[in-house]
């Protein structure tokens, strides 16, 4: 159970920088 816990924690955080990261390519186009 832990194990999964952390790897949806680490996906999400991972999803997110992606986002983050797709969002600054956008503003700098």
């Amino acid at each position: 159970v832990f194990d999964r816990r952390t790897k949806r924690l680490v996906e999400e955080l991972i999803d997110g920088k992606i986002i983050l990261s797709m969002r600054a390519i956008y503003q700098s186009k």
